[in-house]
């Protein structure tokens, strides 16, 4: 029971990243020495990172797709 259209839309095909640019604490375990700077705010050290929430389709995959 869908209503008048009975094809529901269960996955999409990107053909961009989307995310934002953020910053997170500095973690020497996970972060470049060279990439970390002070925060003026509260004194800790940073480093900007990107948040991706969804990623794009392969070229490979886009040939499939175009058929």
């Amino acid at each position: 029971m869908h209503g008048l259209n009975s094809r529901i839309v269960k996955q999409r095909v990107l053909r961009r990243h989307y995310g934002i640019a953020t910053s997170v604490a500095w973690n020497n375990e996970r972060h470049p020495l060279e990439r970390r700077w002070k925060d003026k705010l509260d004194g800790t050290w940073r480093v900007d990172v990107m948040r991706w929430y969804a990623t794009k389709v392969f070229e490979h995959f886009m040939f499939l797709i175009d058929k």
